[in-house]
């Protein structure tokens, strides 16, 4: 179970999802990772994906350069013209998250997870924990597809033409700001050094619960921003769709949550991958 959830004390071992109308259910099952719902299990299988030739040849030179942005002023009408996009063409944004994943690795904590939990992204290019953060990334195994793995195993097992980097909330009530930036700069060197992948960092998600402070969330999210763009100039870039999530008191806005005031319903993965690409040079 991931920190967050420890600490708060409120999510439960079964909660429901309304989805299009249906329930999706996720449990979760402590520390071993693993997770299952209704809309991800039929496309998981009990191996790793082999990474072809063909794949582990290509390079990223001919993605658009996007400049660095920073975190942005709480937009909620951002997030709802998005959610509309979704739902009045499902197909094409789903079509979009293919592209978005296609050759990818999600690798992160809870929130990062639902990516996989939800059937954004296969469950095969996710690499995700609910004990995981920046401060201990690099010295943790988790369970992914039967197999206890490292983070660099998930690299060469995948050979990744972009990773995206999405942990945190395991990381604002245990680390300083700074310190979350130097741990995330060591992973961001490590997954550089060792493959040819385009790194793609989000921030930290708000929360509307008393788990921590939204302005410590801000923090740590305007440091790790700082630290990205002194220390790189190519291959990495932040993202923020944190923003669009933020009420105008800078909340998890109401209805994005699980339950718990931490975690996020499905909708939220789709407007978050139309954002991303539209900032990966992949409008929609």
């Amino acid at each position: 179970m991931c920190f967050a959830c420890l600490l708060t004390g409120c999510f439960k071992p079964t909660q429901t999802h309304a989805w299009g109308g249906s329930s999706q259910v996720i449990r979760h099952s402590g520390s071993s990772g693993s997770s299952s719902s209704t809309s991800s299990t039929s496309s998981q299988s009990s191996e790793i994906p082999e990474t072809t030739e063909t794949e582990s040849s290509e390079t990223t030179e001919s993605t658009p350069v996007i400049p660095v942005e920073p975190p942005k002023e709480a937009n909620s009408a951002r997030y709802n013209e998005l959610l509309a996009k979704y739902r009045a063409d499902p197909e094409k944004v789903k079509t979009l998250e293919g592209k978005l994943s296609e050759n990818a690795l999600f690798v992160g904590d809870s929130v990062c997870k639902g990516f996989s939990v939800f059937g954004i992204v296969d469950a095969g290019r996710v690499f995700a924990d609910g004990t995981i953060g920046a401060r201990n990334l690099l010295d943790s195994e988790i369970l992914w597809y039967g197999k206890r793995c490292r983070f660099t195993d998930a690299l060469e097992k995948t050979a990744p033409k972009r990773v995206y980097l999405s942990m945190g909330m395991n990381d604002v009530n245990m680390t300083t700001a700074e310190e979350y930036a130097e741990n995330y700069r060591k992973i961001i060197d490590l997954t550089l050094n060792t493959t040819k992948a385009e790194v793609v960092v989000f921030a930290i998600t708000p929360v509307n619960s008393n788990f921590t402070a939204n302005s410590r969330i801000d923090k740590f999210n305007s440091s790790l921003y700082e630290m990205i763009s002194k220390n790189y100039k190519e291959r990495v870039r932040f993202v923020d769709f944190a923003y669009m999530l933020k009420n105008s008191a800078g909340k998890l806005s109401a209805g994005l949550d699980s339950g718990d005031g931490i975690h996020l319903i499905p909708d939220v993965y789709h407007a978050a991958m139309i954002e991303v690409g539209g900032k990966l040079g992949l409008p929609l």
